[in-house]
């Protein structure tokens, strides 16, 4: 999920909630005052729920980097230790001993 959208929708649900509490101070309006509490009531509970999703994303977009990053460390010891196997080879005695040669 782009982060930048949740953004950028926090914000215009910022703008509307901004104008209907500026027309709620407007005294000559002809507006149902009870109607535009309901809805700013709402919009502040979408506007909650969107920045609570944005935290969301971005904890989970860190601990997917930070996961990224060890399987990479982990792969280039994977890829080291292959490395060293192939300059290895061991032989085991007829005893069942294991030893070691370089190449």
């Amino acid at each position: 999920m782009d982060t930048s959208k949740i953004t950028e929708a926090y914000k215009q649900i910022k703008t509307i909630k901004d104008a209907v509490q500026q027309t709620l101070t407007q005294p000559d309006a002809n507006y149902n005052q009870e109607q535009l509490q309901v809805l700013l009531m709402q919009l502040n509970e979408v506007q909650d729920e969107l920045f609570f999703i944005r935290e969301e994303v971005f904890e989970g977009t860190k601990n997917y980097k930070q996961l990224h990053k060890e399987s990479k460390e982990q792969e280039a010891r994977i890829i080291h230790l292959k490395k060293s196997a192939t300059q290895h080879n061991h032989q085991r005695s007829t005893h069942r001993a294991t030893s070691w040669r370089c190449r």
